[in-house]
């Protein structure tokens, strides 16, 4: 008989994101049932139980948790039902009904520890079989070729081992990350962006997608297969063949932006609060903030701006209402500040998105990178 490997966890505790103290992730109870998802390890991505694994998280019912930065949530038992993990990007549709669900959720988006200071450009849903306390896009093939062909998870398996050329008595709800398997943890990722880009096709025909990745993994070279940048999809047409990249995509420099980061956190704004003057709270480089495929950094610097800002360079939140903040980019550094004839609107938790758009030096493709930064505005009700 067939082993079948569940990797199921009863562990210590590890602690969810913080956003969700209402959640059982921040059960403090010394043991409890680990999830962890991943193609990197994925943080602020909802755990829900989902019926039909097609529709995403869309009832709030539904909800188990967010996944903390190690890609984990701890619930108190082991569910009855399958889990499912949705990715949230902000103002798509799944991040809409969380948001819907507590206001303290309107700015919390899914991060890849593949690219950790990056948001996803893409929503999508991944799944595991009943009781596996791994969700990745290897246990999601598992699952649509169930569902597509009504068949048992051994032979769910078995196609999947033939299709990833994998020995039969290999785990697929193994931790590829944590075992440092590059090349599973490089195929994972061209399946998890190929789902997002075409989500129909591919839950009709999954097997065709993980040939063509398996086939695109093949060519690339050693040093591409570990580069996190270096991204791709595939079409699920096995006839013909992929074209490879020709150079990786830019990402976020995580010290810069940190750094950025802890300036926003110093911020001090109230809701109401007006200035005699106009003022500039603080400047910040952004020559560094994103890298290039050789790991330099990109120096177009007139094609990175602020996005969500209005004529006066007035932040707006996301329902295009001005904030009163001031957020601008100008030889190559960002000013943040406020104008004379604006005051601070709101209260809660608001997004800074900085953005680069230039033309790649080898393939002349047009690339894009978004850096979002978060600050705050305190209610003057509760500031005194």
């Amino acid at each position: 008989m067939k082993k079948t490997v569940l990797a199921i966890s009863v562990i210590a505790f590890l602690t969810g994101c913080d956003l969700d103290s209402d959640s059982s992730s921040s059960n403090t109870s010394s043991s409890g049932y680990t999830v962890t998802g991943f193609d990197g390890y994925l943080q602020n991505a909802v755990v829900y139980i989902e019926k039909d694994n097609k529709s995403g998280f869309s009832d709030p019912s539904e909800f188990m948790g967010l996944t903390d930065e190690s890609g984990t949530l701890t619930l108190d038992n082991t569910p009855s039902e399958k889990l499912s993990l949705q990715t949230l990007v902000l103002g798509e549709p799944a991040q809409k009904v969380l948001a819907g669900m507590d206001r303290k959720y309107e700015t919390v988006y899914t991060t890849d520890s593949d690219r950790p200071s990056m948001p996803l450009d893409n929503e999508y849903t991944l799944h595991t079989t009943e009781g596996a306390a791994v969700i990745s896009p290897l246990t999601d093939l598992i699952v649509l070729k169930m569902e597509n062909d009504k068949t048992d998870v051994d032979t769910a398996i078995d196609s999947i081992q033939g299709a990833l050329s994998l020995p039969s008595d290999s785990d697929l709800y193994v931790d590829f990350i944590d075992n440092g398997d590059n090349k599973l943890h490089k195929t994972a990722q061209i399946l998890a962006d190929s789902k997002a880009k075409s989500p129909d096709k591919y839950q009709s025909n999954p097997r065709d997608f993980v040939l063509d990745a398996k086939n695109a993994v093949e060519k690339i070279s050693d040093d591409k297969i570990s580069d996190p940048n270096y991204r791709m999809t595939v079409d699920g047409e096995t006839v013909t063949e992929d074209k490879l990249p020709d150079s990786s995509d830019p990402s976020v420099n995580t010290d810069v932006f940190e750094s950025i980061q802890g300036k926003f956190n110093a911020l001090n704004l109230t809701n109401g609060h007006r200035v005699i003057s106009p003022v500039t709270f603080f400047e910040a480089d952004l020559t560094d903030l994103f890298i290039d495929n050789a790991d330099n950094p990109i120096t177009l610097l007139n094609g990175i701006e602020v996005s969500n800002t209005d004529s006066n360079y007035v932040v707006l939140d996301k329902n295009d209402k001005r904030t009163g903040l001031v957020a601008y980019v100008m030889d190559g550094k960002m000013r943040v500040g406020m104008n004379s004839d604006d005051a601070i609107e709101g209260s809660g938790d608001y997004i800074v998105t900085v953005s680069v758009r230039y033309e790649g030096s080898i393939d002349y493709k047009i690339r894009t990178a978004k850096a979002l930064f978060s600050f705050s505005i305190k209610d003057d009700a509760t500031s005194q």
